[in-house]
């Protein structure tokens, strides 16, 4: 009897736990079934670029107009939900990434070439400097100085009649005229350049004002002021005789990787060194070149750029590329432009142009003064 007793005590205390596990279990089933249900396999999913595209044209607040068809965002006023790129959309990026052309990079030239040439224009149609500016013939339609960076380019146009000048601003990525200055005194104004480190224009006024040197701001386009360039008996390689007939500048150029400037001396073949005080510190000589006019210069890295066109002649205008020591280590023929003289050189980064003006008009209109003019811009492709 007590055997039996005993029996049916466990038997109920089995049948209690048992009763216990089986809640248990179904409480833990009941709490994972609600976790699911919270979210939705569609939901889960991160949307496809042709879903938000979709999406988009269907509008509604804070929608974001995908045009591409690629991942894009979609935001409202409570939240931003970013949206995960598709396979194909990451491919296609990964392509894009592969193929992009790596920044152009400066060498040193070296040898004779012919110069590849593009002609620059804007809205599909020459750029012509004067016409672009809004300039009339027999005024301001003569092209001197011009220098470029951060993606404009200056550019002066010389009025021959009363000895003034007015600087041309334009963006070089379409050519279009951005700013065109006053008429300011800059006298024959044969070149400029860029003070990388200063953010100035720097003009060679030349004659006749050829020991001046005008600061002029790129943003204003006004003069803010004027310096001398000065030779002493401190200059390295100058004689006295050489001295005493200083006459001043034709050119200059400034060269961002030593900070210092370039320019040539007027009437010779001769070109200074000068520090950023404009102080000659070194003269360099250099073989002379008949039959060319000199005209503007530019500079980068070790290498001096000095453009000369012909000179009651049908040749080629010529750059030629000059070390430090006066030595010529590249010569470029411009195959003369569609007869058109070179009048400047500058460059922009890595990317180089060069500015000419060509004759046209009458045989009858003789006076210089009267000879009508048009100004164009180059890229130059192999420099």
């Amino acid at each position: 009897m007590i055997r039996e007793d005993t029996a049916t005590e466990m038997r109920k205390a089995i049948a209690s736990i048992l009763c216990i596990l089986i809640s248990m279990t179904m409480l833990i089933t009941s709490s994972f079934a609600d976790a699911g249900a919270s979210v939705s396999p569609e939901e889960s999913l991160p949307q496809s670029g042709s879903e938000v595209a979709a999406e988009s044209d269907r509008g509604g607040e804070g929608s974001v107009n995908n045009e591409s068809g690629s991942s894009g965002e979609q935001t409202s006023a409570d939240e931003t939900t970013t949206v995960q790129p598709t396979s194909q959309e990451q491919t296609s990026e990964a392509t894009k990434q592969t193929t992009t052309t790596a920044p152009k990079k400066f060498r040193t030239p070296r040898g004779k070439k012919n110069m590849s040439l593009t002609l620059m224009q804007h809205n599909g149609a020459r750029f012509d400097l004067t016409s672009a500016a809004g300039q009339r013939l027999y005024a301001y339609d003569t092209l001197q100085g011009a220098c470029a960076n951060k993606g404009y380019g200056y550019f002066i146009l010389y009025n021959r009649l009363n000895n003034y000048d007015k600087i041309v601003k334009v963006k070089l990525s379409d050519m279009s005229v951005v700013k065109v200055s006053a008429a300011m005194k800059l006298h024959h104004a044969n070149d400029m350049t860029f003070n990388t480190r200063t953010n100035k224009i720097i003009v060679c006024d030349a004659e006749p004002a050829s020991k001046t040197v005008s600061i002029v701001d790129p943003n204003s386009l006004t003069i803010k002021k004027r310096a001398k360039v000065k030779v002493s008996k401190k200059t390295k390689g100058m004689s006295k005789k050489i001295r005493k007939k200083y006459k001043g500048i034709s050119a200059i150029a400034y060269n961002e990787k030593h900070n210092c400037y370039f320019a040539y001396m007027r009437g010779s073949h001769y070109i200074l060194k000068l520090d950023t005080s404009f102080r000659a510190k070194k003269m360099i000589k250099q073989k002379k070149r008949k039959g060319y006019l000199y005209q503007g210069m530019d500079s980068k890295g070790d290498c001096i750029f000095v453009c000369r066109s012909f000179y009651k002649s049908k040749k080629d205008n010529i750059i030629s590329v000059y070390n430090f020591k006066g030595k010529q280590i590249a010569r470029y023929k411009t195959s003369k432009a569609g007869g058109r003289e070179i009048e400047t050189l500058l460059h922009d980064g890595n990317t180089f142009y060069a500015g000419f003006y060509s004759y046209y008009g009458s045989k009858a209109d003789t006076k210089a003064a009267r000879v009508q003019r048009k100004n164009y811009v180059y890229r130059l492709n192999n420099l």
